[in-house]
């Protein structure tokens, strides 16, 4: 199991290239066994950096997101309190 940090999933989604070869190879590995995970965090924190002008998408932030959503192989980690705390 992997569990993506925001650079990491916009980086794999994105331009994969800007992955090392071993991380590229894992998270491969992990989405083949529907083993691959982004915390809904990354989410907020994406929209964040699109917000502030760190971070340029093709397209809107939602539909980045619910492109990322429906794909079968990744899964959102939803936040619980003791996730939060």
């Amino acid at each position: 199991m992997i569990v993506l940090d925001t650079h990491a999933w916009v980086w794999w989604v994105n331009s994969p290239k800007l992955l090392s070869n071993p991380a590229l190879r894992a998270v491969d590995s992990a989405a083949k066994r529907h083993e691959l995970f982004v915390s809904t965090i990354s989410a907020w924190e994406l929209a964040m950096l699109v917000e502030k002008g760190r971070l340029e998408l093709t397209m809107d932030v939602r539909d980045w997101i619910a492109r990322c959503e429906a794909l079968p192989f990744l899964s959102f980690v939803p936040l619980s309190t003791a996730i939060t705390v």
